[in-house]
């Protein structure tokens, strides 16, 4: 993964900026890591937020991490995103804790 973008999503996901949520890349302001991390990339990709959709090249994304993000930062397969959208949704854990995962993964 690139580096400085993943030193940025580590900050922002315990900036407090983002308040969390679940199954949803985003919704009522609320965002998932995953979300975090299209918000963080968005003007990079020319996307947008619209209705709670990440917006990009006429598609409208709602829950799962479009992989022109993907591509973007250089995150590698499916398997990590899988991993992190469970953390997330699944177990519920906290931001912090997600963030100190990402953190002791350099293989990202």
């Amino acid at each position: 993964m690139d580096a400085e973008i993943k030193a940025q999503w580590v900050a922002a996901l315990r900036s407090g900026k983002y308040e969390q949520g679940r199954e949803q890349l985003r919704c009522n302001d609320k965002f998932c890591c995953l979300g975090v991390l299209c918000d963080l990339v968005k003007d990079d990709i020319g996307a947008a937020w619209e209705n709670d959709c990440f917006v990009f090249d006429d598609r409208r994304i709602g829950a799962l991490l479009p992989s022109k993000v993907r591509i973007h930062v250089r995150l590698l397969g499916s398997t990590i995103t899988n991993a992190l959208m469970s953390m997330n949704d699944s177990d519920g854990l906290p931001f912090e804790d997600i963030a100190n995962f990402i953190e002791q993964h350099p293989n990202l």
